[in-house]
C-alpha cells in the first residue's frame, strides 16, 4: 500500500508569481476537488471559495548567524512602526478610523517524503509592507534572500493526497490498517494527478464527501502561564536578554549590559529552530504561525506589582497571612522580600515593560486519512517553544484535535485552531481574567505579552543553528553561494521529487 509520502505531489502555492497578486488558475486548480475518478462528483458538496492570496516576504536563510545588536534594533523599529500605525483611541472610535495592524510570521512544511519548508512574513496593513522589509533587512544578515510572493495558509491543503478507498472503513479513524482483501493496493493522488489516473480503481466504493472537503487537523495553541497572577510582568527568556536567573538567584552572562554593542561574533539563539526541526521530518503538512500587534506600556502595572512584592503583598496567600497574623510579621518598613520575590523584583526592573506586544502562536498538522501521524507531530510541536520559559512566566502548547478526547474537547477543536490561523486571530491577554481566580484554574493566556527583545524567540530563524535536515528542508545555502539567485520554488520543485536530493 502506497503511503502519503510516496505519492508525487505538486506545490500549487509555490507557482504564484512574486509580482502578480492574482492566482494562477492554470497551475492552481482551487475549483477541482481532489477526488478519485470513480466518484460521482455530482453528489459532492461544492468546494469553498478559493482564498484570496496574500502578499508575503519569503526569507531564504544562509548559514550566517543572526546578530544580537541588529535583531534588537530591528525589533524596536517594528514596535515603533506598529505603535504609529495603531489607532484605537476614543477619537478614532468616534470617527470610525480605528485600526490595529498585525504582523504575521509563517513556517510551512509541505509534508513530502523530502519536505520543503517555506519561511514567510506578512502584514495586514499594506502601508507597513515597506517598513517590514526594512525591519527584516536590519535583523537578518545580508546573505539572507528576501523575495515578494503571494500565498495563503489554506494552500497547504493542496499537498494532501487522496486515497482511492478499497474498503468501507472510515478514512479518519486512525492510521491505515493492513489490507487483508485481494483488491489492488490503495493509491494516493493529488489534484494535479487526477487526469493521469488509470482505470484500475473504477470499482472502488465512494469516499465520504466530508473526508474530501474537511481534512483532519491536529492543532497546537501556545499559552503563557504565570506562577502568580501578575507574574506575566516577569520576563520570558529572550535571545537578546542580558541576564539569566536560576533557583531564585541572578547570574550575569557574558552578554554586554544595556547600551553596549555586542561583538559581531555573538549570535542569537532562535527558538524557532526547534519548531523547524519538529517540522522538517514530519510526513504530513504543517504550518506554524506567530502573529503580533501593538499592546502599549505595562510600566504602571509593573511598578504596582514591585511595590506589592516589596511589602509582602505579591500574592493572595501572603496578603491573607499578613492580615490574619499581623503580630507574627515585621512592620512594612522592616519587611525584607525572600530571595524568590527579590528575584522577581530584579527581573521586572530589567524587563522593558514600557514597550509590550501581544502575540498569539499556534501550529497545525493536516491529513486526510492518517490522524495518528498528525497527532504525533502536534505533540512534538507542543514543547517546541519551551526554551523561551522564564522562571515565573512559561509558554506551553495545548494540543487540540478533531477527535473528542474529553468533556471539554469538541470534535472540531483542531479545525478551530486552523481557522484562527487562517484568520490571523490574536487573543487578548487573560492572565488576570476573573475565571483565572478560581482555585483550579491557572493564570494562563493565549494572548502572550512580550517585549521587543523577547519577540525574536517566536518569529526568527537562525540559519547557523539548524541541523543538516533542517538546512535541507529550508534550502539553506552557504553564504558564499548567494551571489547567484535561486530560481523560484515553482521551478525548483520539479527537481525535488521524493527521495531525490539536489
Amino acid at each position: 500500500m502506497a503511503s502519503d509520502r510516496d505519492a508525487p505531489e505538486a506545490d500549487p502555492a509555490a507557482t504564484h508569481s512574486t509580482i502578480d497578486l492574482e492566482t494562477n488558475t492554470e497551475t492552481h486548480p482551487e475549483t477541482d476537488l481532489p477526488v478519485a475518478l470513480d466518484i460521482d462528483t455530482d453528489d459532492l458538496p461544492q468546494p469553498r471559495d478559493p482564498p484570496e492570496p496574500r502578499t508575503y516576504i519569503e526569507i531564504r536563510p544562509t548559514t550566517d548567524s543572526l546578530q544580537q545588536y541588529n535583531v534588537s534594533r530591528a525589533m524596536k523599529r517594528l514596535y515603533s512602526a506598529l505603535e504609529e500605525a495603531t489607532n484605537t483611541g476614543l477619537r478614532h472610535l468616534l470617527t470610525g478610523s480605528t485600526q490595529t495592524p498585525l504582523v504575521e510570521w509563517l513556517v510551512v512544511s509541505d509534508g513530502r517524503a523530502d519536505p520543503t519548508v517555506r519561511y514567510l512574513v506578512g502584514t495586514s496593513h499594506e502601508e507597513l509592507h515597506e517598513t517590514l522589509i526594512e525591519v527584516l533587512r536590519t535583523a537578518l544578515p545580508r546573505t539572507y534572500e528576501l523575495s515578494e510572493v503571494t500565498y495563503h495558509p489554506r494552500f497547504v491543503e493542496d499537498h494532501l493526497p487522496v486515497r482511492a478507498e478499497t474498503t468501507t472503513d472510515e478514512p479518519t479513524s486512525g492510521d491505515l490498517a493492513p489490507q487483508t482483501s485481494t483488491a489492488p493496493p490503495e493509491t494516493s493522488t493529488t489534484p494535479s494527478e487526477l487526469t493521469h489516473r488509470s482505470n484500475l480503481d473504477h470499482q472502488a466504493p465512494p469516499v465520504d464527501p466530508d473526508y474530501l472537503t474537511h481534512p483532519y487537523i491536529a492543532g497546537v495553541e501556545y499559552e503563557a502561564t504565570a506562577t502568580y497572577r501578575q507574574d506575566w510582568l516577569t520576563p520570558l527568556s529572550s535571545p537578546t536578554s542580558p541576564t539569566q536567573r536560576t533557583n531564585g538567584r541572578r547570574g550575569r552572562s557574558n552578554t554586554p549590559t544595556r547600551g553596549t554593542r555586542p561583538r559581531d561574533d555573538q549570535a542569537t539563539q532562535s527558538t524557532l529552530t526547534g519548531v523547524l526541526e519538529a517540522m522538517s521530518d514530519a510526513d504530513v503538512p504543517v504550518v506554524y504561525q506567530a502573529v503580533c500587534r501593538f499592546n502599549g506600556s505595562a510600566r504602571d502595572a509593573a511598578e504596582e506589582y514591585v511595590y506589592d512584592l516589596e511589602h509582602g503583598k505579591g500574592n493572595i496567600a501572603d496578603t491573607l497571612f499578613r492580615e490574619l497574623y499581623p503580630e507574627s510579621v515585621d512592620g512594612p518598613s522592616e519587611y525584607v522580600p525572600p530571595p524568590a520575590e527579590q528575584a522577581r523584583i530584579d527581573d521586572i526592573h530589567d524587563r522593558n515593560c514600557h514597550q509590550t506586544l501581544t502575540v498569539s502562536a499556534r501550529a497545525v498538522a493536516l491529513t486526510r486519512h492518517t490522524p495518528k501521524r498528525a497527532d504525533r507531530v502536534a505533540r512534538r510541536l507542543a514543547s517546541a517553544l519551551s526554551p523561551v520559559n522564564g522562571p515565573d512566566h512559561k509558554v506551553t502548547g495545548r494540543v487540540h484535535t478533531d477527535e473528542s478526547t474529553g468533556l471539554l474537547q469538541t470534535d472540531d477543536a483542531g479545525t478551530q485552531v486552523y481557522d484562527d490561523l487562517c484568520e490571523r486571530t490574536i487573543h487578548d491577554p487573560t492572565y488576570e481574567a476573573t475565571s483565572s481566580r478560581l482555585p483550579w484554574r491557572s493564570y494562563s493566556s493565549r494572548g502572550i505579552v512580550l517585549t521587543p527583545e523577547e519577540l525574536p524567540a517566536f518569529c526568527l530563524l537562525d540559519g547557523a543553528g539548524l541541523t543538516v535536515q533542517g538546512e535541507r528542508a529550508l534550502a539553506t545555502r552557504p553564504a558564499e553561494q548567494t551571489a547567484l539567485a535561486l530560481p523560484p520554488p515553482s521551478v525548483l520543485l520539479q527537481y525535488r521529487p521524493p527521495g531525490m536530493a539536489l
